[in-house]
């Protein structure tokens, strides 16, 4: 299975909004959000549970996602967590897992880091994903990010992918191939 990190730079900067753009064009992807928790580990597919009209999980059902797992878990038990998250996901051909912790510990296949026009507000506990982040998408209406946002994300990342969250939502030829590739990946 093919795996796809969605992390970010704080808490509401775009993380779910690109996840459900990725779930609405790769076909046959399923979708696990995972919520840190100081206490108590919970993993459910349980419609009941993950299809509540308003939240993430919903969303990520409603934009395509074929099946989706809603994790909540302890540091210390996100590795077994995370693994039987994607078991209950099943016969799926990819996942697309939203949340930085996921990000950190595993190695996915891609990784896509999203940050708003201010990289300083990037929490320090981010920096790790954005540094080994595949793909970074800032949060801007324009096409193309600013030449000083670009080069605030390379002083943590040389090698990755810039683009903009509007570029993904109206993708030209070339992010209309990235996709594709993604969805041939297997």
């Amino acid at each position: 299975m093919r795996i796809i990190t969605v992390s970010g730079s704080h808490s509401g900067v775009g993380k779910t909004t690109l996840a459900l753009l990725l779930l609405a064009r790769l076909s046959g992807y399923g979708a696990v959000k995972v919520s840190m928790t100081d206490f108590f580990t919970s993993v459910t597919d349980d419609p009941d549970k993950v299809c509540v009209p308003g939240k993430d999980t919903a969303l990520m059902k409603d934009a395509g996602a074929a099946h989706v797992v809603f994790a909540q878990c302890t540091t210390e038990e996100l590795s077994e967590c995370l693994s039987y998250a994607l078991n209950l996901l099943g016969g799926v051909s990819g996942a697309v897992i939203e949340g930085n912790s996921p990000a950190r510990l595993l190695d996915p296949d891609t990784a896509f880091f999203v940050t708003g026009a201010d990289v300083s507000a990037v929490k320090p506990s981010a920096l790790e994903v954005l540094a080994k982040a595949d793909v970074v998408v800032v949060n801007v209406e324009e096409y193309e990010p600013h030449a000083d946002t670009e080069a605030a994300v390379r002083r943590h990342n040389r090698s990755a992918v810039i683009t903009t969250m509007r570029r993904m939502r109206e993708p030209d030829e070339a992010v209309t191939e990235f996709f594709a590739r993604l969805s041939d990946s297997e």
